[in-house]
């Protein structure tokens, strides 16, 4: 541990790992290539920390002042980032694979440059589900998400390995795609908002509140994608118009905010009783692939 009342630390030529807490006015770590682990608590009015490449595991905090980002976009690759306090803009559009993203931004507008994946990914996780996602609103394979911040983004794509439940308070986001791997969705109830999730092993269904981290729901459209179905979660029409009935069947709950099955919303009611495999042929016919 080291505590820096004033000054900049420069020379970390041999250092694998610093945590560093107090009044730091910059770091620069990128002449040392053997710095994989950064932990920094700062309470200075601003500072300025300079990257490496080799970094994996960044953890800032600095909730008295302002950060200052250089370099960040020689990383390629993080198993951890957390960064948690005043920061205007974050380059990551370098970056192949991340992990756990934890962002807290206080300023008044942050601007993220997201990964640019290429082609080949892309089209391993979405040609599936027939879509062409823009590459800089995408996030690959988090294990964990946290955005909180006024970040100037409108649309995003994210896919996680498992199922995940991010958490997100971002007023100027209001679009969000949700994209789950190694999972067998098989439907969304819009009357209690969790999604049923079927385990690959025991068959067994289970329920996952899957919005409960994300904020002004009644402001944004959140879309589920899974292999060829496609489930509309929320989105501000519905909300002017929710279901009035627990009690509905499922035929009558199945459609909200469309009149056309092509454009469909397939609901599934924690009551019904019908195996899986009919829910499977039924799901199909309540697929669009319009607007995603």
């Amino acid at each position: 541990m080291c505590n820096a009342k004033f000054g900049s630390l420069l020379d970390l030529t041999f250092l694998k790992q610093l945590n560093i807490s107090g009044i730091i006015d910059s770091i620069d770590c990128s002449k040392n290539n053997s710095l994989t682990s950064l932990l920094i608590n700062s309470s200075s009015p601003i500072i300025t920390i300079t990257f490496n490449s080799h970094l994996n595991y960044i953890n800032i905090t600095n909730k008295k002042g302002k950060l200052i980002f250089k370099n960040f976009d020689v990383i390629k690759t993080i198993k951890y980032l957390s960064i948690d306090g005043d920061f205007d803009k974050l380059d990551l559009s370098n970056i192949i694979s991340i992990k756990d993203l934890s962002l807290y931004s206080s300023s008044k507008k942050t601007t993220i440059l997201f990964p640019h994946y290429d082609q080949t990914q892309l089209q391993h996780y979405f040609t599936s589900v027939g879509i062409q996602p823009k590459p800089k609103s995408i996030i690959l394979c988090c294990n964990s998400l946290i955005l909180k911040g006024n970040f100037l983004i409108s649309k995003l794509f994210l896919v996680f390995n498992h199922i995940t439940i991010p958490t997100i308070e971002c007023p100027l986001l209001n679009r969000i795609i949700l994209h789950y791997q190694n999972v067998e969705c098989i439907g969304f109830d819009l009357l209690t908002q969790k999604l049923k999730i079927l385990s690959p092993l025991n068959k067994c269904c289970s329920c996952v509140s899957i919005l409960s981290n994300i904020t002004q729901l009644n402001q944004k459209k959140i879309t589920l994608l899974y292999k060829t179905k496609v489930f509309l979660l929320c989105s501000p029409k519905m909300n002017k118009n929710p279901p009035r009935s627990k009690s509905r069947t499922t035929n009558q709950k199945r459609l909200f905010g469309s009149k056309s099955p092509n454009k469909g919303i397939y609901l599934l009611s924690d009551d019904t009783s019908s195996s899986s495999s009919d829910l499977d042929d039924d799901i199909k016919q309540y697929i669009y692939h319009s607007d995603v």
